[in-house]
């Protein structure tokens, strides 16, 4: 089983057990994702929510959002990191209301820490289907990424964490060039989501 293959012999197996994580990240937000209610935070309501309706409307009229001339006497918008103007996981969720956009932003990248996660335990720790499932079920449902989860920059930010120790790994075990570009374009991912703390 090399570490560059995200399915080994048995990829059904794999397929599997992916489909399973995105049923229990849908399980999980079916209420904000698929029906009427939205995360209750204060940041969500105070700062996500504005902000991200606020970019989407310069998006969708296909202007970029430079700057918030409704906050003090004007701020920067596409210098403020947190609104993640450039992130490309945002732009296609410009076209949604403000709750559902954060909402869904959330469901992605919980899915994708959790499929990064089983990917990493499948191929560099060499974890059977059930111990990559439950790795990647204590990421995603641990208490830190459930605090962090209405906070959408960090929760982007941290979801692409586990596909950049997997890259560092076969690039660095493996002398393979190509994964450390590939490690260079996931942390640019990361600035891009809005929290560079997590980076």
């Amino acid at each position: 089983m090399k570490p560059h293959r995200f399915f080994a012999h048995s990829p059904w197996r794999d397929w599997l057990a992916l489909a399973l994580l995105f049923a229990l990240a849908v399980a999980f937000l079916h209420k904000t994702v698929l029906g009427n209610l939205v995360m209750v935070d204060l940041d969500v309501f105070t700062y996500f929510y504005p902000y991200r309706a606020f970019v989407a409307e310069f998006i969708r009229s296909g202007s970029l959002p430079l700057w918030n001339p409704y906050l003090f006497m004007g701020v920067p918008l596409l210098a403020n990191i947190q609104t993640a103007v450039l992130y490309p996981l945002n732009l296609p969720l410009a076209w949604l209301s403000a709750p559902k956009m954060v909402s869904t932003s959330i469901l992605i990248h919980i899915f994708l820490a959790a499929s990064f996660s089983y990917g990493f335990a499948r191929r560099v720790l060499r974890l059977g289907t059930w111990g990559a499932l439950v790795s990647a079920l204590t990421l995603v449902f641990s208490g830190f990424l459930g605090a962090q989860a209405g906070h959408v920059n960090q929760l982007s930010s941290l979801a692409w964490l586990p596909l950049l120790l997997w890259l560092f790994f076969v690039a660095f075990t493996d002398h393979r060039v190509t994964y450390l570009l590939l490690a260079s374009v996931v942390v640019a991912l990361q600035f891009l989501a809005g929290h560079i703390q997590s980076s």
